[in-house]
């Protein structure tokens, strides 16, 4: 549906790092006007957590999801689906991630140094290509580390290095994969205010 060699069909780079940041930030809060895109300045770390009174995690309705795409050992493409919970805009050109130490996509991730992210936004597909900068284990608040899993996260600074948007005249993505949570009140909040303390750990990471 997306191929450049399809009539009318429009697939163009993206010189803009500033614009691809916000257009990520603005699909994570589901629902900025895309004629803000350009306009935006980035966000200040921990803006990216709360800004204008949202972070992006409710524990209730359905949300945006991210696709991560690393290869593997066998060179193949492996794609992960990450939450806001997971992800934070940095500002025009960093973006950091938490994954899973025991996840594939931490172990491609180190070992490549580079990964894309797909998401789309006002009826655009966007792809991104970054480089990593440097990953290390992410520090949470003692309440997150009791209600996580006994696996640890892996914090990943990414460089957005370019990328490009998608669309075609004939057709519009109405919306890219998404989530809701699952469980009664008390475990939908749980697992918003998990993913807050996430949220909070990768905006004030420090490599020092």
């Amino acid at each position: 549906m997306f191929s450049s060699a399809k009539p009318g069909s429009s697939r163009h780079a993206v010189s803009d790092l500033d614009g691809l940041a916000s257009a990520l930030r603005f699909a994570m809060a589901d629902g900025d006007p895309a004629d803000r895109l350009l306009t935006a300045a980035p966000r200040a770390p921990m803006d990216a957590v709360a800004a204008d009174g949202g972070d992006g995690v409710e524990p209730d309705g359905p949300q945006f999801t991210l696709s991560l795409l690393t290869t593997g050992t066998d060179g193949w493409p492996v794609t992960s689906l990450l939450g806001p919970g997971e992800v934070v805009v940095i500002d025009a050109v960093r973006v950091r991630i938490a994954l899973w130490s025991s996840a594939r996509a931490n172990g491609n991730l180190a070992r490549e140094e580079r990964a894309t992210l797909d998401f789309i936004f006002e009826g655009c597909f966007f792809q991104l290509r970054l480089r990593s900068m440097g990953h290390a284990p992410l520090v949470l608040s003692k309440r997150a580390r009791a209600d996580a899993t006994t696996s640890t996260l892996v914090c990943h600074e990414l460089l957005l290095v370019e990328g490009e948007a998608q669309r075609v005249p004939y057709a519009e993505l109405t919306s890219g994969i998404r989530y809701r949570l699952t469980g009664d009140a008390t475990a939908r909040a749980d697992t918003a205010e998990r993913w807050r303390a996430q949220q909070a750990a990768l905006a004030a990471f420090s490599w020092s």
